[in-house]
């Protein structure tokens, strides 16, 4: 028999104790770093909140610069503090989630350096060019600040207001290009004939034997134009500069256009040469068909316009027409889904005996189900604007435009002609009483992080 080994007890109890020891060690270090990882996570949410604390300061900094009416010139609203220099400062928030922003008055060549460190800002500095003549373009500058349990993040940004080609006046600021202004892109189709300039931050193409008579202006960092066979752009291709940032569009402002209208036969137009229209009122939706529709003037709302065919759009003498395609895509709308277009099937013409601007087009929304917002097909003719910042806009076969082009995208496709007006544009402002805001804003042009702090006693420095 064998006999127990008499030491293995003390052995055991010894390797217990130091199993035990390690387990605690292990232990201790798991809680370190949960604790560590909690704090991190807190320190990282609170960093996100401040971030968005300080965008949500640009939010509505840009928001109340827009509510001033622009085209007016400056000054604070109610709930700002108007300081010394001109510059307005808001805040909000509450309890340890806060924003805060100062925004200078508009630049000039006088007060620019004075209110921004080395003149510069979001990262651009503030230039002035008395030999530019082609854009005036308004700045100003936010600097904004979150807070979030103690965490600073502060952003800064320009913003950036198109007050018309040389020459023209504020109200044609809508329209910064005397011509098409595609911002994702233009596409000139074969034999395509522009007598207009273009500008985009995309891409430019022309096909065969399609030419442009102005420039292309292109936003900084745009890829140079695609030109196929025979093509040419004959004042050749200028880009913006950085300090200018890319094209921007303003947005369309309904206003109270989709309950007070001039939509209605025997209202907002009159049926004649046998034109047939079928209106649902309560969706604003309407097709014509046919004939001669003409409009007395005024504001017009529709979810979804469609031309089915051999229909032409006239303007009753000394009126102005404005026409807007309104989207589901809007709180409030009324709109169904699967709206918020224009389209034409066949043969159409607007047409417009004094000026272009008697008829102007306004499509609040984006493209629908992939397919473009702003739809025209076959043998059309519009003397018009038309402003489409978030659509596509697609002519195809033998169109005619003479007018001018705001759109997200732009493509004319197979033998399609355009025209600016020789005199320019002018008479934007419809017959209707409405606000100016809702023909140009001051859109964000540049944007960036500053410091968690200022540098100098200038809000703005840091950046």
């Amino acid at each position: 028999m064998r006999r127990a080994a008499g030491s293995e007890d003390g052995v055991a109890i010894v390797v217990a104790i130091g199993a035990l020891t390690v387990l605690l060690a292990l232990s201790a270090m798991a809680f370190t770093g949960a604790m560590q990882l909690n704090e991190s996570s807190n320190a990282d949410r609170e960093a996100r909140g401040a971030f968005q604390s300080a965008e949500a300061g640009l939010e509505v900094a840009t928001y109340r610069v827009n509510n001033l009416l622009p085209l007016a010139g400056g000054g604070c609203l109610a709930v700002e503090e108007e300081l010394a220099d001109g510059s307005c400062r808001g805040s909000g928030g509450s309890g340890p989630t806060t924003w805060s922003y100062e925004v200078t008055p508009d630049l000039t060549a006088d007060n620019y350096t004075q209110l921004l460190p080395g003149g510069y800002c979001a990262g651009f500095p503030i230039e002035f060019d008395a030999q530019d003549e082609d854009l005036t373009l308004r700045s100003r500058c936010i600097t904004a600040t979150g807070v979030d349990h103690g965490t600073v993040r502060r952003v800064q940004a320009r913003l950036a207001l198109f007050t018309g080609t040389s020459g023209e006046s504020e109200e044609t600021s809508l329209f910064p290009v005397a011509g098409i202004v595609g911002l994702d892109g233009v596409k000139i189709g074969n034999s395509g004939k522009i007598y207009a300039s273009v500008a985009s931050n995309g891409q430019v193409e022309l096909r065969n034997a399609s030419f442009v008579t102005g420039a292309a202006t292109l936003g900084p960092g745009a890829p140079a134009p695609i030109l196929h066979n025979n093509s040419v752009i004959q004042q050749g291709t200028v880009y913006r500069p950085a300090t200018a940032g890319p094209w921007v569009l303003a947005p369309v402002d309904i206003g109270d256009t989709a309950s007070e209208n001039m939509n209605g036969t025997g209202i907002g137009w009159t049926l004649t040469n046998g034109a047939g229209v079928n209106y649902n009122a309560t969706y604003r939706e309407a097709e014509f068909n046919n004939g001669k529709v003409t409009f007395h003037g005024g504001d017009y709302n529709f979810c979804k316009l469609a031309i089915k065919n051999s229909t032409d759009f006239m303007v009753a003498a000394g009126a102005k027409v404005r026409v807007f395609i309104d989207s589901p895509t809007r709180p409030g709308s009324g709109c169904r889904s699967g709206s918020g277009t224009f389209s034409v099937k066949n043969s159409f013409k607007v047409l417009a005996d004094e000026s272009t601007a008697q008829f102007q087009i306004y499509v609040y929304g984006g493209d629908v189900g992939g397919q473009p917002a702003v739809d025209i097909n076959n043998s059309s003719e519009f003397h018009a604007l038309l402003h489409a910042p978030l659509a596509t806009v697609y002519f195809k076969n033998s169109m005619r435009f003479y007018g001018a082009i705001n759109a997200r995208y732009v493509e004319f496709k197979n033998a399609s002609d355009f025209y600016y007006p020789s005199d320019g544009i002018s008479g934007l402002t419809p017959d209707t009483e409405t606000p100016e805001r809702s023909l140009t804003l001051f859109q964000r042009s540049a944007w960036r992080e500053c410091r968690d702090a200022p540098t100098t006693a200038s809000p703005h420095s840091g950046c």
